[in-house]
Order: C-alpha cells, then sequence, then structure tokens
C-alpha cells in the first residue's frame, strides 16, 4: 500500500511538471513566472511570572500561489522562528518548506484533489476563530488539536468531495516520503455550513510504528484513534463564537525511543475549549479585535496504573519524573490593536495551571507585507 502510494505520488509530480512546462510553450515565460505573493514577520516577546525569564520569538513566513488554470494551482509556503534569550545566540532564520503542494479541481468542480507537502491544520480540525497565531491565538489548546500524532515532515494525498454546497467530505493520508516506515495517519472529515455557522466533525487513526513503544492496556495492542467535532458561529458582523471538543483513545501511552533514551510523549485523551472574538469594541476602532478563551486538556491516567507491571520495559528513571494524572487549565486573552493595513500589535495574557498556576504576558507585533 505504502510503496503504491508513493508510486502515484512520483507520477503525479511529473505530470504536473509536464503541464507545467505545456504552459510555458502556451504562454509567455514572463506569465507563468508571475506569483501572488504574501506573508509576513512576527515578533512576540514573552514574559513568564513562573520562570522569571524573558524571551523574543520572531518568525518569517512567505507564500507563493502560482494559479496555472482556473482550477489548478501550486502553493510554496516558506516559514522560519528563532527565539532569542541569553542561551541562544543565533540571530538568523533558516527558512524552511513547510507546504509545497498541488491542488486541482475535478468532476466540475465537485472534487478537490490535494498532493504533496501539506499542512494538516490547513484543512482538517479547522475554526474560523482559531488556527492563526500571527493574529488570533497562540496558546496550543486553542490553535490546533494536540492530541494527534502527526507524523513529522510528511507529505499527504487528500481528497475533497462536494457533495452539496453545504455538506462535504474530505480524506486525506499523511506519511514521510522519505521513510515510510514511519507512522502514517489517516485523517476523515465532514463540513456542514448552516447559513453563518460552521461544523467540522473529524477523526483519525495512526498506522502502527514499529519505532514507537505503544504502552497498552493489558499487554493489547490497540488502535491509536481519536476524533473531534470543531464548531464556529458568526453571531453578527462584529461578534462570533466557537468551540472544539476532541479525545484520544486512551488505553494507549506512547514513547518514542532515539536508540539513546526513552522519550515521553504528551499523552492527553481529551480536551474542549471554548472562546469568542469581538470586532471594534472599542469607540473609533472598529477594525481592532477583542479574543477570550477558556479550556482544558485531561491527561492519560492509564499510565500510573500499569507503570508496576512493565518496570521490564521502561527506564524506571524517566517513569518517575512523569507525572500524567492532571489535567490542565489555560485562558488566553488577546486584543489586535491594528495601527493600519500593514502592522498590527497584539497584547496577550495566557494563564494556565495544573500543579501550579502562572500567567505569561506576550506583546504581538505583526507586520505584513
Amino acid at each position: 500500500m505504502k510503496n503504491c502510494v508513493k508510486t502515484l505520488i512520483l507520477i503525479l509530480i511529473l505530470t504536473i511538471a509536464k503541464q507545467s512546462f505545456a504552459i510555458v510553450n502556451d504562454n509567455s515565460l514572463y506569465n507563468f513566472f508571475q506569483y501572488k505573493i504574501s506573508g509576513g514577520t512576527t515578533f512576540t516577546f514573552h514574559k513568564s511570572s513562573q520562570l522569571n525569564r524573558n524571551y523574543l520569538i520572531y518568525s518569517l513566513d512567505i507564500q507563493f500561489i502560482k494559479a496555472l488554470t482556473n482550477n489548478n494551482k501550486i502553493i510554496l509556503c516558506l516559514d522560519g522562528s528563532n527565539e532569542f534569550n541569553n542561551i541562544n545566540s543565533n540571530k538568523y532564520i533558516q527558512l524552511k518548506i513547510s507546504k509545497f503542494f498541488y491542488e486541482t479541481m475535478l468532476f466540475n468542480n465537485r472534487v478537490i484533489f490535494t498532493i504533496g507537502k501539506i499542512g494538516f491544520f490547513s484543512y482538517f480540525a479547522k475554526n474560523y476563530y482559531t488556527g492563526n497565531v500571527t493574529n488570533q491565538f497562540i496558546t496550543e489548546i486553542f490553535s490546533k488539536d494536540k492530541l494527534i500524532n502527526i507524523p513529522k515532515d510528511t507529505y499527504a494525498i487528500r481528497i475533497n468531495y462536494l457533495l452539496s454546497k453545504k455538506l462535504n467530505f474530505e480524506y486525506a493520508y499523511y506519511t514521510s516520503i522519505y521513510n515510510f516506515n514511519l507512522n502514517g495517519l489517516n485523517a476523515f472529515q465532514v463540513t456542514y455550513i448552516d447559513s453563518n455557522t460552521n461544523y467540522r466533525l473529524y477523526s483519525w487513526v495512526n498506522d502502527y510504528n514499529k519505532h514507537l513503544f505503544y504502552y497498552c492496556k493489558h499487554d493489547k495492542c490497540h488502535t491509536l484513534y481519536g476524533g473531534g467535532i470543531s464548531i464556529d458561529k458568526s453571531v453578527n458582523e462584529n461578534f462570533g463564537l466557537f468551540c472544539k471538543c476532541c479525545f484520544k483513545n486512551p488505553n494507549i501511552l506512547l514513547l518514542c525511543s532515539n536508540k539513546k533514551q526513552l522519550i515521553f510523549q504528551p499523552n492527553f485523551s481529551f480536551l474542549w475549549s471554548i472562546g469568542s472574538q469581538v470586532t471594534g469594541i472599542l469607540p473609533y476602532r472598529k477594525k481592532d479585535i477583542f479574543g477570550l478563551a477558556i479550556g482544558q486538556s485531561y491527561a492519560n491516567n492509564m499510565f500510573q496504573k500499569h507503570k508496576q507491571e512493565n518496570k521490564t520495559v521502561f527506564n524506571n528513571n524517566i517513569l518517575k519524573q512523569i507525572n500524567t494524572n492532571y489535567s490542565e487549565t489555560q485562558i488566553e486573552l488577546y486584543y489586535n490593536f491594528k495601527l493600519n493595513n500593514y502592522i498590527h500589535i497584539s497584547p496577550i495574557i495566557q494563564y494556565s495551571t495544573n500543579n501550579t498556576s502562572s500567567f505569561v504576558y506576550v506583546i504581538r507585533t505583526r507586520i505584513i507585507f
């Protein structure tokens, strides 16, 4: 199956290249190399009340969109980030390809086919009021679904079938094109749009990965799967609400091996979040945006129940350092102050509590070009 997918990817890449050169022959080189370019740079200054540490994270993102015809396009996204503090002295950003894919519409625009290096949260588990960390929430529980075990440096094939104007179904398979022994990810999603409300019901299943140690209940190998729902509703042109809820199979605990030691992976099994976004909350500031959200994530408590039964399997020193019997509550509020169409400044307050409570104060500056 995996070799067939790899062969299909290579064939489609060659087909796309052939179509591209055909377009060059039909039109001028000038038109072929015309791209729609967008992007920006973001500076976020963090001050933590608990760690007593200040640091600055700056990032750069660039997006190129080339429309081959009215029904297909190629998208290339480059981004990179770096943290500047008293320890990290590297002042340069190394840009990497985060997205590079081809997308086309087939069968009278009823089917959307995408292939290449695709961002998972660009299509799945989306929400209109979350997901864009450059001008919305930055806390992970709000910006994306952290329960999903997404393979790193992956490529994907995605098919989106438009059943009607309001209903569509999509499927994607994510894997590494360089090493098919890495775990793959099957993703499913049904989206229903009703007037000003978007409903997204999604699920995923991970392939078995021999490089991951699955700590399973009663020594049985369980499938790593999960699902969730994401809803956003525009109450009026200035006020919107969202909620998200998702779960993961609680009978599995993941530990990765890098041949030297076992690395503990976050093992949350359930999370929820709700929030709102208000535009023009202050007089004479109609374009400013205020956001407030609260959420909780619950850890997998199976680990503590069974660690005594499997002392010989895992490094006991690592086991003692892990506390998985807790829930984590997180709150975030931000105010996106738009100086003009190109510069946005957002003061952000984050609050989190598990064993201890802490505040993080953030100033985010976004420069768009």
